[in-house]
């Protein structure tokens, strides 16, 4: 049962860290271009996160409940930031539409100028933008410190796993084996190392990602 069970942990493993190879793009960087939402259209922005729909709507509700008032206006959302001093008299509303595409989002942003005048509206015109960019930094940022969470606890269960093939090992080569056994013990051993040397690299990749994504 142990064996099968440690099997079963590999083979999630495995399956993982093959996934996590596929490095999904964490670009930061947005598109401008011209956006219609429902009946508000000028200047706006644009991004395709490589992450499923479901997950990209969740995390953009607790995104903006940090800072902001979010109304869900059924087709699309109405980011509503309030003035960030005493200076900035008026909320700044930015409307928000999320968009499945099989196993990734677009995610598209535009300014409401509603009762701005000209040089307030050309003033707050990156605000569009710039709430997409924070809103990938927080999910993204999430998104790598889960995957390093799973990771390192599985390297942990790796390195266990190798101490104690070091150990069987060490004491079939006391008591003298050299058959079959003792080989099946060193490839099993060799496999695990390997893995955990895999697992170590991956966190290292994460952790370079982390630092590029702020």
């Amino acid at each position: 049962m142990y064996r099968i069970c440690f099997k079963a942990g590999l083979f999630f493993f495995f399956s993982l860290y093959g996934l996590l190879a596929n490095a999904q793009n964490l670009a930061l960087a947005n598109q401008e271009k011209t956006v219609t939402i429902q009946e508000l259209s000028g200047v706006g922005y644009e991004a395709i996160v490589d992450f499923d729909y479901k997950s990209v709507k969740k995390d953009f509700w607790r995104f903006c409940n940090g800072f902001a008032k979010l109304e869900n206006m059924r087709k699309y959302y109405e980011v509503i930031v309030p003035p960030a001093s005493e200076e900035a008299n008026a909320s700044i509303k930015i409307w928000v539409e999320l968009k499945p595409l099989k196993a990734r989002t677009q995610i598209r942003a535009l300014l409401n100028p509603e009762d701005m005048d000209s040089a307030t509206k050309t003033k707050n015109q990156s605000s569009a933008d710039k709430l997409i960019r924070e809103f990938k930094i927080f999910f993204y940022q999430k998104w790598i410190q889960g995957n390093f969470a799973i990771i390192e606890k599985e390297n942990a269960k790796l390195s266990r796993r190798e101490q104690k093939l070091k150990q069987r090992i060490d004491r079939a080569k006391e008591k003298g084996s050299t058959g079959p056994k003792l080989k099946s013990l060193e490839t099993a051993k060799t496999q695990v190392s390997n893995k955990l040397s895999q697992g170590l690299a991956r966190l290292e990749q994460l952790k370079a990602k982390l630092g590029e994504v702020k």
